[in-house]
């Protein structure tokens, strides 16, 4: 609730924001009709040493700079996450009181360091995504070629429960891509 108050909000705020750009470039370039300054601004203009000519400029940049990144943030404040998309941040429990969140990308190398703890695998890598209907854990695995494909499955399963457990999400999606690599075993320091 508390997130769409905000969004609809700061959307008012970006709305008010392009309106009064439009507004600044229709009255700097004449397009509509606005009432001489007050002699305070004429003092300023003049004091600052700058002719007519450089301060409609800075006023059509900066109302141009600031219609852009308005514009910016608000597409980004509407548009609907799709999945696939990575997430920034996890809800793991919601009440009246609060609300306690992770960010996804720590249980995302959390995820990593645990499946590189197992035996036969070189290199891991994980994402926490969008996952349409539910999150997904998406993970790498490279192991070596003469590894026991099934026992990786297994050790990954116990990873994706342990991640499943910490998030309290009993639906957590999982997709694994395991890339079988030449090589040694890594040596031990």
């Amino acid at each position: 609730m508390i997130d769409r108050v905000n969004r609809v909000v700061l959307v008012v705020i970006a709305l008010l924001l392009i309106t009064g750009g439009i507004a600044t470039l229709a009255a700097a370039t004449g397009v509509l009709a606005v009432a001489q300054p007050s002699e305070l601004y004429r003092s300023a203009a003049a004091s600052a040493g700058a002719g007519p000519a450089i301060w409609g400029t800075a006023m059509i940049v900066g109302s141009v700079v600031l219609l852009l990144l308005t514009a910016t943030w608000a597409l980004r404040q509407v548009l609907v996450r799709r999945p696939g998309d990575a997430l920034s941040t996890v809800t793991i429990d919601q009440t009246d009181r609060g609300r306690t969140t992770i960010e996804a990308v720590k249980v995302a190398q959390a995820a990593a360091a645990d499946l590189e703890r197992v035996p036969s695998v070189t290199a891991s890598s994980a994402r926490l995504v969008d996952g349409g209907d539910g999150r997904q854990l998406r993970t790498r695995i490279d192991v070596l070629t003469d590894a026991d494909l099934a026992a990786v499955r297994r050790a990954a399963g116990d990873v994706y429960e342990r991640v499943s457990r910490m998030l309290g999400d009993d639906r957590l999606q999982t997709r694994t891509q395991i890339r079988p690599i030449g090589g040694r075993p890594p040596r031990v320091r």
